[in-house]
């Protein structure tokens, strides 16, 4: 759900809203990042050794790939909003 931050506070309390919200986020994706570890990385225990490894490693790199490419998507977009804000302010 939106809900346009400017309407409840200044640009400094947006900014500090954001990053406490960035911060309990982030919090929230490595705790459920270890959670899938663990999970895989039980359901896994009955494999052999390479194959125990290789589903681990697996499993670790899909999930900061993942990671990554949402970080880098979100970062995209607030590139293209402060590029539109940037032509916006151009224009008048």
């Amino acid at each position: 759900m939106h809900k346009n931050l400017f309407a409840y506070a200044d640009r400094q309390g947006v900014y500090e809203a954001l990053q406490r919200d960035y911060k309990r986020d982030h919090r929230q994706i490595q705790v459920m990042d270890l959670v899938v570890f663990a999970a895989v990385a039980f359901l896994a225990r009955h494999l052999s050794g390479w194959d125990y490894a290789a589903v681990v490693i697996g499993t670790v790199v899909l999930m900061t790939r993942l990671n990554t490419f949402i970080d880098n998507s979100n970062r995209n977009f607030f590139m293209h909003m402060i590029d539109w804000l940037d032509a916006k302010a151009q224009l008048r």
